[in-house]
């Protein structure tokens, strides 16, 4: 909601955030929280506590947890190559191309089809530095 009209960012970002915080109190393990956390913080200007630093700390977090999940054939397993593939472009964002790449890559071991970062991420930065 907040990508297409920016100005309902004053309601729903706060929201978003309560909703965020109210998971991490639930689960707090749980690195698909992390990941979202990240990606809201991502796109969260700086002045209201965004920035690029914070969404490559949740990112990380969710690393670590996704590479010690038990996964079980019930529990859902979204997010682990995402998480690289968002992680890619907060580095790209940092201003580097090279650990961009690295967690693109690193995205498409865990899963060869991730569409995103195979048709999109990286032919980018390929295409961008041609």
């Amino acid at each position: 909601k907040i990508a297409l009209s920016p100005w309902s960012g004053f309601w729903n970002g706060p929201k978003s955030g309560k909703m965020i915080e109210k998971s991490f109190s639930l689960e707090p393990n749980n690195p698909r929280i992390h990941l979202i956390s990240g990606i809201s913080a991502f796109y969260t200007p700086e002045k209201w506590g965004g920035g690029k630093e914070q969404p490559k700390e949740a990112l990380g977090k969710a690393i670590e947890l996704f590479n010690n999940e038990n996964v079980e054939a019930i529990m859902p397993d979204w997010g682990h190559s995402e998480t690289y593939g968002w992680l890619g472009l907060v580095e790209l964002a940092m201003g580097d191309t090279n650990k961009s790449i690295i967690n693109y890559e690193k995205a498409l071991e865990i899963n060869p089809d991730n569409g995103w970062v195979k048709y999109r991420l990286l032919p980018q930065i390929i295409e961008n530095n041609e």
